[in-house]
């Protein structure tokens, strides 16, 4: 039982260092009192578009939307 839970947390182990991610856009946005980075993210295989907040520690990622609601996909 053991063995098979440590094999299975080493095959997810290795997917997840060998994904590979691209950024498309950067914007650093900067305030009085700190910076925060927004990235907006393409999935190659979906056309999918997320929004990753990152600030320090702290972040976050969602799908984007377009202004009428709707998933942006390329």
């Amino acid at each position: 039982m053991i063995k098979k839970l440590i094999m299975y947390v080493l095959v997810l182990a290795t997917l997840v260092l060998f994904t590979g991610c691209e950024i498309r856009e950067t914007d650093t946005v900067e305030s009085e009192d700190r910076s925060y980075i927004i990235e907006d993210y393409k999935d190659p295989e979906t056309g999918v578009h997320y929004l990753i907040y990152l600030d320090g520690y702290r972040g976050g990622i969602t799908v984007r939307y377009n202004a009428d609601g709707t998933i942006m996909i390329d």
